[in-house]
């Protein structure tokens, strides 16, 4: 008797099978069906990536501030990246990563602009750093993981040094501020630059992970598409832990040489007067201006708190004190001519204070002038970078950089957002500063993180610091960047706070004062070199398979 395929499948004497339409199981949801052994490696290496991202978010002051974290925060990322996620998905991990990392960044500017802006933006940085992560597998496998441990940091810091310039976040992207409570331990970067640092972070990172994807490889060997030799491991090892240490004992050794070798000291005051009698901008958002009679009387009662408090810093032996930016919507060259020298010669102090000449147009900058204490008007500074989120659109401003010599010593001044900016500190510093006072307004969401770039500038540099902000974030920080007083307010409305302290006028004798980031420029040269080499890697073995590829 003839029996079709159905009649022969039927006499094999093992049970049938049932089909997913007829399994009682599957049709009433007693039982999942088995997720196969790709999936889970998958969804695993999706989860890994979420746990860097979780990381990255927690690692900013104004998220968390667990800084630590750094140095394995993107571990969970290579290890999806390397050994969970399928090749095709091999960039997902690190454009969680990107997108997670900025988002914790860009949520400061959430107040300004809003938080869908900041998660749209993320989101884009996110594709990026997918396109971006895509290559890196293939380039580790075909050069058998010899350039591991600097792969993805020439990538990441590359890309620091070259949105550095933005006017949105300047370098304040940078991971390596993340570690601005330890000025004993980031003092290289008088030498050789920030950026330096977050390669090392990078590089830290990348080496636990290469140590445990071996341990991995050897407890799960399917998971290894490709081994990695031996060798790699030694001399990768070798390479971060000298690093580690010449970096350490470099650091502790500067860091004492310049607490030796730092100026006589000065002290000097912040004055953070909040928001109480500012400008419209400031209390309204709007340089609307106020009828003429409502905003005389706001600045009367303006001049009084201003009076008040500098006359107390002077009464605690300030002989510099700084005022705010955005404080004065006028030009007090102009107007209310006899306020501020009068008050310089009753105090017996040098006064910075900051104006905005023309407050209802935004395309005028923001200015500071130094007042003497015979109440000679001795400098202007104008603002050079435009804060775009808060609607400063000046461009084209004085690049003129000046150091003044006084009796406290050679004295400068900065505005705000210039301190984010490497170059704008390094620049006045050549000329002569070392005590440069930096009026400021910073977001209340910024205040717990803008205090780290300032640090940096004053270590870079060897010189101090003097920021007075308008109600959040005023500081006093030395050459070596130890923070001798601050504030750090992140209420809306922010607070009053008179800052005063003694710091050392800087030594002024620092490497990346005189040569400039030639570290940066390296990373970038050695980055392109990488692109072009994995380039020619890529045409050269063309159709050829890296052992373990199919299907990794």
């Amino acid at each position: 008797m003839h029996t079709g395929p159905d009649n022969a499948a039927r006499s094999d004497s093992s049970p049938v099978s049932p089909t997913p339409l007829t399994d009682p199981a599957t049709r009433f949801g007693e039982a999942p069906r088995e997720v196969p052994d790709g999936m889970r490696k998958t969804l695993l290496g999706l989860l890994l990536a979420i746990i860097s991202g979780v990381m990255l978010v927690v690692s900013w002051p104004t998220m968390g501030n667990l800084w630590p974290l750094v140095f394995i925060a993107f571990v969970p990322m290579f290890l999806a990246q390397y050994r969970f996620m399928p090749r095709r998905l091999t960039g997902l991990p690190v454009g969680v990563a990107f997108a997670c990392y900025w988002f914790g960044g860009l949520q400061m500017a959430s107040a300004l602009v809003g938080m869908w802006p900041v998660i749209a933006v993320s989101i884009v940085i996110g594709l990026i750093g997918w396109l971006i992560g895509s290559f890196d597998k293939r380039f580790a496998e075909r050069t058998r993981y010899r350039w591991f441990i600097v792969q993805f940091a020439l990538i990441w810091v590359a890309i620091d040094l070259l949105v550095q310039g933005n006017l949105v976040t300047a370098s304040m992207s940078w991971i390596a501020y993340r570690l601005w409570e330890l000025p004993r331990l980031v003092q290289p970067v008088s030498v050789v630059g920030t950026p330096v640092l977050s390669f090392l972070i990078i590089m830290i990172n990348a080496l636990i992970a290469l140590l445990t994807i071996k341990l991995l490889d050897g407890w799960r060997p399917k998971f290894c598409p490709q081994s990695i030799p031996r060798k790699v491991i030694t001399w990768s090892s070798v390479v971060v832990v000298v690093a580690i240490v010449v970096w350490v004992v470099s650091s502790l050794f500067i860091f004492s040489s310049v607490h030796h070798d730092q100026g006589p000291a000065v002290r000097v005051a912040t004055v953070q007067p909040g928001i109480k009698y500012s400008p419209p901008q400031i209390t309204q958002g709007s340089w609307k201006p106020l009828p003429p009679a409502e905003n005389n009387k706001r600045r009367d009662a303006q001049e009084i708190q201003m009076t008040s408090m500098t006359k107390q810093a002077a009464r605690e032996g300030a002989r510099l004190v700084v005022w705010p930016e955005w404080l004065l919507d006028y030009d007090p060259r102009t107007t209310r001519t006899s306020w501020i020298p009068a008050l310089a010669r009753s105090t017996h102090t040098y006064i910075i204070a900051a104006f905005v000449p023309h407050p209802t147009m935004a395309e005028t900058p923001n200015m500071a002038g130094l007042w003497a204490p015979d109440g000679s008007l001795r400098a202007v500074y104008y603002k050079i970078h435009p804060v775009i989120p808060m609607g400063e659109k000046f461009h084209n401003t004085p690049e003129v950089y000046r150091t003044f010599d006084t009796e406290l010593g050679p004295l400068s001044m900065m505005i705000c957002f210039d301190c984010d900016f490497p170059p704008e500190s390094r620049l006045i510093t050549l000329t002569g500063a070392e005590l440069i006072g930096a009026p400021s307004a910073g977001p209340a969401g910024t205040s717990r993180f803008r205090i780290s770039s300032l640090v940096f500038r004053a270590i870079e540099n060897r010189v101090s610091f003097a920021r007075a902000d308008l109600a959040w974030e005023s500081v006093i920080v030395g050459p070596d960047g130890v923070v001798k007083k601050r504030t750090a307010m992140t209420d809306p409305i922010g607070g009053t706070a008179l800052l005063v302290a003694d710091v050392n006028r800087g030594p002024r004798n620092a490497p990346y004062t005189q040569i400039g980031d030639i570290a940066g420029l390296i990373i970038l040269f050695f980055l392109g070199c990488r692109i072009v080499w994995q380039i020619v890697y890529w045409r050269r073995t063309r159709g050829v398979k890296v052992v373990g590829e199919a299907g990794a």
